[in-house]
């Protein structure tokens, strides 16, 4: 039996338009509002002190800041993916007020508030602290798409930018540390928020949701010993314009649709 050339025709052009729609695409979110983090943490002083301290705000909204930024993924089909890498991130913390320490010179009394992205205080030592110009990059493996939720278990937050100031008048010194630097801190935690993350269409607008927990160590060397955590809680929230199904995508349906309907006709009875 002759297979027709038109049918012949569909065929290839039905393979052609299903390969292009399996082929990887790059997405870049922007950051929208609603796009913040928390911070809790603790500092746990050795010698002669000998405890944990968690922090407390220095002021109204001091633990928390919103973040500016882009996310890049990979999906195989930015209109309906079943499957994304997060490729990388800048997700730079907004300046929330003007926090101590200023000067973190031993004797300094802390100094001046100035700018920063979180103020954090310990009353019990007379310690202020805060964390200024800090900026995460984001990454993950693939990672499948169901029902346009993902797991974020296995996704990366870490520091690429950072600095931790803090000046204690009950011990009479201060330190600066930088959360980049391996030295002083573990720069990187797994994300272990227990919501899914989503990943939307509506039109030409992809919005992603990323739910956030993650828990990063640090060290101040010194003495007495200084180290403790900071987790961040929240989430990223991030929206992007994708090509609306095209005409070649249309034609492909209905190529696709014709071919189905000429190999029927064309099947011996």
């Amino acid at each position: 039996m002759k297979y027709p050339l038109k049918a012949l025709v569909l065929t290839v052009f039905c393979l052609l338009s299903l390969n292009q729609a399996a082929q990887a695409e790059l997405v870049t979110f922007n950051l929208q509002a609603g796009s913040n983090l928390a911070l809790s943490g603790n500092s746990n002083v050795g010698a002669p002190v000998n405890g944990s301290f968690p922090y407390a705000p220095q002021g109204l909204n001091s633990l928390i800041a919103a973040y500016l930024g882009t996310i890049t993924v990979d999906v195989n089909n930015s209109l309906a993916p079943t499957s994304i890498v997060f490729q990388s991130a800048v997700l730079d913390a907004s300046v929330n007020g003007q926090w101590l320490p200023g000067n973190v010179s031993t004797g300094s009394g802390g100094g001046t508030a100035s700018d920063a992205d979180y103020g954090m205080a310990v009353a019990a030592l007379g310690a202020n602290a805060r964390l200024r110009d800090i900026v995460f990059n984001l990454s993950a493996p693939s990672i499948s798409i169901s029902g346009g939720s993902f797991s974020v278990a296995t996704q990366t937050l870490a520091y690429t930018s950072g600095q931790f100031d803090v000046y204690s008048a009950g011990l009479g010194d201060g330190a600066n540390i930088s959360l980049s630097n391996p030295l002083t801190s573990v720069i990187s935690g797994l994300n272990s928020s227990a919501s899914q993350g989503t990943y939307s269409v509506v039109g030409n607008i992809a919005t992603i949701t990323i739910p956030v927990t993650v828990s990063i160590n640090y060290n101040i060397p010194g003495t007495p010993t200084v180290d403790g955590t900071n987790t961040y809680t929240g989430q990223f929230i991030g929206v992007a314009s994708v090509p609306e199904p095209s005409s070649l995508g249309l034609l492909s349906i209905f190529g696709c649709g014709a071919l189905a309907r000429s190999r029927k006709r064309t099947l011996p009875r």
